[in-house]
């Protein structure tokens, strides 16, 4: 942790008040433009109070070639921010800080998520409480009232799992939002969850959901795998896929965070510019089903390419599915699984390197590339409702709604909906 905050931070102590010795939970928050941030705030201090010490960071931030208007948004935020602390006296610790005139080049949700963590790393370095508990959060969230004690629960109780992800369901209250944005949300929300379950069929190991907003990691495994990206973008995506591949990771399926169903131009993509273009579209296409088959098909034969000579592994892709054929090349194949084999001594390490290789970005390639003409996206209604059909048993009516509330409900009880074989 200390060759981390030595080397790969950008800025020195930003609170200048210690830490008190007990701190086992520091939630951070990066925010930009956001004037109701209160009601998130209002939502931590309705929690359950956990046994140890807890804080929370919230980094407002605005860049070089931020507009004056949102830059005296976040004045006048943080104004709140420290009167409503004043006035209420949470049993968490709050810190806001304004961080400004950033670098257009790397400003955005990754850098502000990034000095946000690693103020929290830097203050659990100085108690000498390298298992102090990192949880990202955004300022356009609230949250169930177990969140401190569940995430505490599950870090001193498991010590082997570095790292969790929460359970959420987007904000579709009729009283704050339109019939066409709860359209909107309850697509994407569906396609974020039919990827998911889609991926956990295939038995790729680290399916898990990347949401900035619901997850906790160790300050050490933080610093050990290299702290947040400055990514305007989907850091969240490529911070978490590093960690997966620990394999100590817990779903926590009993903790809710509620994100805002909101549009937003703020960042390239996520939930806000998805609201947006399905609003504007009308309609959400996502990765065809059939194309998840093919893809447990090739993983299924994993064990097969250890120590396998180059004329088997010859043969077996020879027999691949023409999906997959159509994605790998074989020289690419046979020459990535002969390099994983170099350096194996057992079939449990060589799967695991192998996943290394054929990660989730692999993934993602693989399904982008074979959807050009290979595959035909699909509405999301008829993909997921394929899903739930073919690999849980439940029948739908085609209804976004009703396919939501189900795919909700697997999620959210994965022991009592096992994955067909």
């Amino acid at each position: 942790m200390e060759r981390y905050l030595q080397n790969n931070t950008i800025y020195p102590h930003l609170i200048k008040e210690k830490p008190t010795p007990n701190i086992n939970i520091i939630v951070i928050i990066p925010a930009f433009n956001e004037p109701d941030i209160i009601n998130t705030l209002i939502s931590l201090a309705l929690c359950n109070k956990p046994k140890l010490s807890c804080e929370a960071i919230i980094v407002f931030n605005d860049s070089e070639t931020t507009p004056n208007s949102i830059i005296e948004t976040n004045r006048q935020t943080l104004k709140k921010v420290e009167k409503w602390k004043n006035e209420n006296n949470p049993f968490f610790k709050l810190f806001a800080i304004h961080i400004s005139n950033l670098p257009a080049k790397h400003s955005g949700v990754g850098l502000a998520r990034k000095i946000a963590m690693d103020e929290a790393c830097r203050r659990f370095n100085s108690i000498n409480n390298p298992n102090g508990v990192i949880v990202s959060l955004d300022a356009d969230c609230t949250v169930s009232k177990n969140y401190f004690t569940e995430i505490e629960n599950s870090f001193l109780k498991t010590k082997t799992i570095n790292c969790a992800v929460f359970n959420f369901e987007h904000d579709t209250n009729p009283e704050i939002y339109n019939t066409e944005t709860i359209g909107a949300i309850t697509k994407y929300e569906s396609h974020l969850r039919y990827f998911n379950l889609a991926l956990k069929y295939t038995q790729f190991p680290y399916a898990f959901h990347t949401i900035g907003s619901c997850f906790a990691v160790r300050a050490i495994t933080y610093s050990q795998q290299g702290g947040m990206n400055k990514k305007q973008g989907g850091e969240d995506f490529y911070f978490l896929h590093k960690i997966f591949t620990l394999n100590k990771t817990k779903y926590i399926y009993n903790i809710y965070v509620q994100p805002a169903s909101r549009t937003s131009n703020r960042v390239p993509f996520g939930t806000g510019p998805a609201i947006s273009k399905i609003m504007h579209e009308t309609e959400l296409y996502t990765y065809n089903p059939n194309a998840f088959i093919k893809l447990r098909t090739f993983f299924e034969q994993v064990e097969k390419f250890y120590k396998a000579n180059p004329e088997v592994l010859r043969q077996l892709y020879c027999n691949f599915d023409s999906a997959i054929k159509y994605y790998l090349k074989e020289d690419d194949f046979i020459k990535a699984i002969n390099e994983i084999n170099c350096n194996c001594v057992s079939k449990v390490i060589f799967t695991k390197k192998f996943f290394s290789w054929f990660n989730a970005f692999k993934i993602i390639k693989y399904l982008n590339h074979t959807h050009t003409s290979y595959f035909e996206k699909k509405a999301i209604s008829i993909a997921a409702t394929n899903l739930l059909n073919h690999i849980y048993n439940i029948y739908t009516n085609n209804n976004m709604e009703d396919i939501l509330k189900e795919l909700r409900k697997i999620e959210s009880n994965p022991n009592l909906y096992p994955l067909q074989q």
